[in-house]
């Protein structure tokens, strides 16, 4: 039991120690964060368990998967010769680490809750603490005008005391959910915390974090559409406030003036709050050199995303077929610099290979076939709660996809294992020991 004790408590840390990580990136205290140290002490952890102390019937499954691993780990440095620099190396291992966090914690959990039970009510008391530690460290900040921009550009979101903004809005929407869950069960509290939470996801300003809670509150009010509880008036108000600062964010003021320059057809200037922005209007964009494409719709959704594909895409096409199979590698030693697209998917498909993204794919893999046993045995019970936690997992995927820093981003993907591990709790009841009836 001290084993799950420690993943508890570990767990509940993780908020501050993305908080101390965040203000050591921002100062430069120390070259190896507390975060990363954290997090490589919880990967020899649990390697260490799954290796010595594990009995789980998931251990002879695990311990192939990390063979696998570490054998493609060899493969990918061994094809790479030109790597062997000490600058290279380094980069080279922070992307593999962090890609590669996601899978091994979560076959190492999956032996750890197969031995001392997985108990969903201590999981939501957990994600509760931390979902207010983050509200306040967000909200403080704002208030005693000491809260880091959320990006270099002036004005345009807050990030509380915490580093990665891309990284934030991710997380409290994996948080969220629990505030509406527990909403039944309480009324005034819980309104009030999620109207604050809807305000600090809404004070990063990114579009993730946004239009992400947007569609939450959406399957949120659709599912209480169908629910004969009077949860629906709670449901209006903060669909009410959401509306209300949505339209008064920055955020919003941002993306106003973003569509009204590409429908102007001009060149978007730096945003100053309170201020009307400059824009320099020509129509016809050819005297002035203008490059059209920095108007295309879908490199202002994906913020140039779409362009670092087609770069990286012409270097894989005309690339071995080694690399095809085991990746190029995020360090391009033309340029003398790491190149990563920020599209999770892409950026282990073009990195890593096809073998690379398999293995990285493999605990999704798992869990359809989970769902397939499930379906076949005539087990799968749908409700509410495998409802919540499909579609927030969802969510998380899509904005994986499209926007990166979820897979490879250990403080993100933290959440995203347990959310994965729920689910499969969820599909199969015999996945894990059956949890103690609460008292």
């Amino acid at each position: 039991m001290n084993k799950i004790k420690n993943i508890y408590i570990l767990y509940l840390l993780f908020p501050l120690i993305n908080l101390l990580t965040g203000l050591m990136t921002r100062f430069n205290i120390f070259p190896l964060t507390i975060g990363v140290a954290v997090r490589i002490a919880l990967l020899i952890y649990i390697l260490f368990y799954v290796l010595f102390i594990s009995k789980s019937k998931y251990k002879k499954s695990t311990l192939i998967y990390y063979v696998l691993l570490f054998l493609f780990c060899i493969v990918y440095f061994i094809t790479k010769p030109n790597f062997f620099t000490l600058r290279v190396l380094y980069h080279e291992c922070n992307f593999l680490f962090k890609f590669m966090y996601y899978p091994i914690l979560f076959f190492g959990l999956l032996n750890i809750f197969d031995e001392n039970t997985y108990e969903e009510n201590k999981w939501k008391k957990i994600m509760l603490f931390n979902i207010i530690f983050y509200i306040i460290f967000i909200i403080i900040p704002i208030i005693t005008k000491t809260s880091f921009n959320a990006y270099v550009r002036e004005g345009i979101g807050f990030s509380g005391w915490f580093y990665a903004a891309n990284e934030l809005g991710p997380i409290l929407l994996m948080l969220f959910p629990v505030l509406f869950i527990l909403l039944e069960k309480h009324k005034l509290m819980y309104i009030l915390l999620s109207t604050l939470a809807i305000f600090s996801i809404l004070a990063i300003s990114t579009k993730v974090s946004s239009l992400g809670l947007g569609l939450i509150l959406i399957f949120y009010f659709v599912l209480y559409l169908f629910k004969k509880r009077k949860t629906l008036n709670k449901m209006i108000l903060i669909l009410s406030i959401i509306t209300f600062a949505l339209l008064y964010s920055n955020y919003g003021k941002e993306l106003y003036y973003k569509l009204e320059c590409y429908n102007a057809n001009v060149i978007p200037e730096k945003v100053v709050p309170n201020k009307k922005p400059i824009i320099n209007i020509n129509p016809n964009n050819k005297d002035e050199g203008i490059d059209n494409e920095n108007n295309d719709i879908l490199s202002l959704i994906l913020s140039n995303r779409n362009k670092k594909v087609i770069t990286i895409n012409k270097d894989y096409k005309t690339s071995s077929i080694i690399n095809k199979l085991f990746g190029l590698g995020f360090y391009n030693l033309e340029k003398d610099e790491v190149f990563i697209i920020e599209m999770d998917f892409l950026d282990l498909f073009y990195h890593y290979g096809i073998i690379g993204l398999l293995l990285a794919l493999y605990p999704y893999i798992y869990m359809i076939y989970q769902l397939i046993i499930s379906i076949k045995n005539k087990n799968l019970k749908i409700n509410i709660n495998l409802l919540y936690s499909v579609f927030i997992f969802c969510l998380i995927m899509g904005i994986s996809f499209v926007a990166g820093h979820i897979i490879g981003s250990p403080a993100v993907s933290s959440f995203l294992v347990i959310y994965a591990i729920h689910i499969c709790h969820l599909i199969n009841k015999k996945l894990f020991k059956e949890e103690k009836e609460d008292k």
